[in-house]
């Protein structure tokens, strides 16, 4: 963090906001205790969970919204499920039922008390069709060695 005469403190590109802990008249802004992944892949066939969560007094309130246009995260029937912990919960589904909206999307966290808001890395979300696996059978196959 440099110190500028006229406008105070500036901080680099890489100064994460959720390592500032922000204090505030004895409270403490959040702070992510753990913070997702920049990446997840998986198949619609194992589903998986984004989790999120950060403390401070008072207690932030952690919530999921889309990247980049910040729009709160809600519950799809059988696709997306936000549970209380902060984690945002993706159920095993049909491939006929991939929505790019939900399955191919980038996500962030969010917590937010009286004393500040601050926000985790982007997720980019994949999930889709598991990978073929091939397996081969060979009927009558024996190996023999040459002497």
């Amino acid at each position: 963090m440099a110190e500028d005469r006229n406008t105070g403190p500036s901080f680099s590109s890489s100064t994460s906001w959720s390592n500032l802990g922000v204090v505030v008249l004895g409270q403490q802004g959040p702070e992510f205790v753990l913070e997702p992944p920049s990446t997840l892949v998986f198949s619609n066939t194992t589903g998986s969970q984004l989790s999120c969560s950060a403390h401070g007094s008072p207690t932030p309130h952690v919530t999921w919204i889309t990247s980049p246009d910040q729009r709160s995260v809600s519950a799809v029937p059988g696709l997306r499920q936000l549970l209380g912990n902060g984690t945002l919960y993706f159920p095993p589904f049909l491939a006929q039922d991939f929505r790019a909206e939900v399955h191919n999307a980038r996500y962030r966290c969010r917590a937010t008390s009286s004393v500040g808001t601050i926000l985790s890395r982007e997720v980019t979300l994949r999930a889709g069709k598991p990978s073929p696996r091939f397996i081969c059978f060979y009927k009558n196959y024996s190996i023999s060695e040459n002497r």
